[in-house]
């Protein structure tokens, strides 16, 4: 099986692709020489990293995470899908469980859509204000604020349309309800039919759930997009109740 892990940035995408990989779902290569995330170890599968590069017409040097928020659809170029099919083509032959991991297919899902073979989503949310502390947003800076709110809206979304679009079953788990006890590791472990090497580290989960930005931001969001942060969230929050696994068929 495939397993493909979304979420915005500073989410806990890391934490889910490092528990997966341990448990014997191959999730990339040379991860575990490559230190931990605060030296820069994101778990991520580099050849679709690149990938998402190319389709968002980005080069690494240049690459920040905040400019990148618009979900692409349309036609998938020629040279992106045949590097898609490359890299699947590749995991696939090694007979084993595999997946990976890297935020901006949040944005980029309709096109891999396209070449994917059956697969399950793994989708991971976080706390817009959490991810706002995480950028470090501070008071004299609601212009880097803005920015975060936008991403995180704009990413949230395109997995939300993710695991609603047909064809793939698909999981929702929130970051803070991962790291804080049995509940959504649980809900993990039942989805990937295996025992889950525990990889959490509770020091981890640097929690800020207070910034006075959030309020007035979100607030002129939903004037000027219809995409305002706290009503993705109160979406997912209901999605992940109501159901935390959602089928292919039930869609």
């Amino acid at each position: 099986m495939i397993y493909i892990v979304l979420g915005m940035h500073k989410s806990g995408t890391t934490l889910v692709s490092q528990t997966l990989h341990r448990s014997g779902i191959n999730m990339g290569d040379g991860f575990e020489d490559g230190g931990s995330y605060d030296t820069g170890n994101q778990w991520e599968r580099r050849e679709a990293f690149l990938v998402n590069l190319d389709l968002i017409g980005c080069v690494e040097r240049d690459y920040y995470s905040l400019e990148h928020y618009q979900e692409l659809r349309g036609e998938l170029p020629k040279a992106q899908e045949s590097a898609m099919k490359e890299m699947i083509e590749r995991c696939e032959a090694t007979g084993e469980d595999w997946g990976f991991k890297e935020p901006l297919t949040c944005l980029t899902y309709p096109l891999w859509k396209h070449v994917l073979p059956p697969h399950k989503i793994v989708a991971v949310y976080r706390s817009p204000l959490e991810v706002m502390n995480h950028y470090r947003t501070p008071l004299r800076r609601p212009d880097r604020a803005w920015r975060v709110l936008r991403a995180w809206s704009n990413y949230n979304q395109g997995m939300i349309n993710a695991v609603q679009a047909e064809g793939a079953e698909a999981l929702i788990i929130r970051y803070e309800e991962l790291m804080r006890g049995p509940g959504d590791f649980g809900r993990l472990q039942e989805f990937v039919s295996r025992d889950l090497v525990d990889a959490r580290i509770p020091g981890q989960h640097r929690a800020a759930p207070q910034n006075p930005l959030f309020a007035p931001l979100d607030r002129l969001m939903g004037i000027v997009s219809t995409r305002r942060p706290s009503e993705i969230f109160r979406r997912l929050e209901s999605m992940r109740l109501e159901g935390c696994r959602i089928d292919a068929g039930s869609k």
